[in-house]
């Protein structure tokens, strides 16, 4: 099963569209829900796989706020990935992330930043 989060409900609508076609390709289950990274309604070690694009100020919010935040979200993330599993985060702003977000996640022990692939 595939669960699908945003924080706005116009976001969740056109993923919804955009699921029914995937599944009709792929028959995988997905569930949607309305909820923020700050802390989502699931229990710990939950997912396999998380794949997160944080929205930069291009469409919520702004570039600073998002830069404020990440840290909380990423600790989120963490929380909700199994041991072994693996966090995709899509971000502009890979210095802040690697330098300011995972080195202090990696000292805590909380994810490790296997890779980092420029697009």
């Amino acid at each position: 099963a595939m669960w699908v989060a945003d924080a706005e409900a116009e976001s969740l609508m056109h993923a919804t569209g955009n699921a029914k076609l995937a599944k009709l390709r792929t028959g995988s289950r997905i569930d949607f829900f309305q909820g923020s990274n700050g802390l989502l309604p699931l229990k710990s070690d939950f997912f396999d796989l998380i794949v997160v694009d944080p929205p930069w100020g291009q469409r919520h919010s702004s570039h600073a706020y998002v830069k404020h935040h990440l840290y909380a979200w990423a600790r989120e993330w963490a929380r909700l990935l199994r041991p072994g599993g693996v966090a995709l985060v899509v971000t502009i702003c890979s210095k802040h992330f690697e330098g300011q977000v995972m080195a202090f996640l990696q000292k805590e022990g909380r994810l490790i930043l296997e890779e980092s692939v420029p697009f």
